[in-house]
């Protein structure tokens, strides 16, 4: 039970996104490379190999734990990397090469698992030097073994050749589909991750922080599409938050964030059902609509209905000036120019509040 506890989190280690993946890689490749250097050490000796040829096992085995003691015990992942990459490419590997088999045993297939871990697990110039070291060396060693034979201790017998290249495939393989796995894993969470947080930045990017719709960039990005040619039943309605200004002064810019959240409600609940509402300045909104009547007044009503039911309800004196501009009425103009429409028409909508009211605008 304890071992399985172990191995499950050993595998929830490799598989947490939140460690550097090249420090799990880096773990998996300690206990890998120790688990394989004992299989293959009990193997020799139940070939009754001679123990000059356990020699590059045991010193895999030494390279292994003062790789395991670096990177646990001292969180010298470099050095353990290169104690691990370096030990068994450069030392171990070519010593067991001519100690056990040569070609003909499986050292070959290791010497390939030492080039594609020098590639995962090294960095900056040594990912560049070491990997095509590891190459020259190993076409060293079969060169040599090739030219000069008697430069190779042969295994015991051909059961003992083909049971060392099996074992070797099999081990070689396994570690290189984990890694794989564990690469491919990282790889797909970090692009989900990073999938999310541009999601995230682009809502951020596009939506107003004190009101929660669509700010001015998004209405520029909407706006920027439009072409001369649009939709039947589109209308433009500019929206401006009647003195704004003066509940800043008098009772301070927190009342006038709760203000322009408040009308932004009425906004919402006004239009929200026919199109999109932008704040596009501090007082400043516009929605775009798609209206199936086309009535300028009648969507004045629904807002001046919804502002005067918000007001009796909540005990407020919310005001919002309105300019309406229906693309059916003026086919003749671009968007842009009808926007101008709108603002005029709400400007004016807004001036008659003031004078009304008895107030200067720009005082507002």
């Amino acid at each position: 039970m304890k071992l399985i506890k172990i191995i499950k989190r050993g595998i929830n280690y490799l598989g947490n996104n939140d460690i550097d993946l090249r420090i799990r890689l880096l773990f998996f490749l300690e206990y890998a490379a120790l688990f394989a250097c004992i299989i293959g050490t009990i193997a020799m000796v139940a070939f009754a190999t001679s123990i000059k040829i356990l020699i590059p096992n045991f010193v895999l085995i030494a390279f292994c734990l003062v790789g395991i003691y670096l990177s646990h015990v001292k969180k010298k992942y470099d050095a353990a990397s290169f104690c691990i990459i370096g030990g068994c490419s450069y030392i171990a590997l070519p010593y067991m090469y001519f100690t056990a088999g040569g070609f003909k045993s499986g050292m070959p297939v290791w010497f390939v698992f030492a080039v594609v871990f020098t590639c995962l697990m090294m960095r900056g110039r040594l990912r560049r030097v070491m990997p095509v070291l590891c190459v020259a060396i190993s076409i060293d060693c079969l060169l040599i073994s090739h030219y000069y034979p008697d430069t190779v201790i042969p295994l015991a017998s051909q059961d003992a050749e083909f049971w060392d290249l099996l074992q070797s495939y099999i081990i070689v393989s396994v570690v290189i589909c984990i890694s794989l796995m564990i690469y491919i894993a990282s790889y797909d969470r970090q692009r989900k991750s990073l999938e999310q947080k541009s999601i995230e930045l682009k809502r951020a990017m596009y939506t107003d922080s004190l009101t929660g719709i669509a700010n001015r960039h998004a209405y520029y990005d909407d706006t920027n599409e439009f072409s001369d040619k649009f939709k039947e039943n589109l209308v433009l309605v500019a929206m401006d938050i009647n003195g704004l200004k003066t509940v800043n002064d008098t009772e301070g810019h927190a009342a006038g964030d709760e203000l322009i959240k408040a009308a932004t409600g009425i906004m919402v609940d006004a239009y929200a059902g026919y199109g999109k509402i932008y704040r596009t300045g501090g007082d400043e909104f516009v929605a775009i609509l798609d209206y199936e009547n086309c009535d300028a007044e009648k969507l004045k009503d629904i807002i001046d209905t919804t502002i005067k039911n918000q007001n009796e309800k909540n005990g407020t004196s919310i005001s919002i000036a309105t300019g309406i501009a229906v693309w059916n009425d003026n086919r003749d103009k671009n968007y842009f120019e009808l926007e101008k429409l709108a603002d005029s028409v709400m400007y004016k909508n807004k001036s008659e509040f003031y004078k009304n009211a008895g107030r200067d605008r720009r005082k507002r």
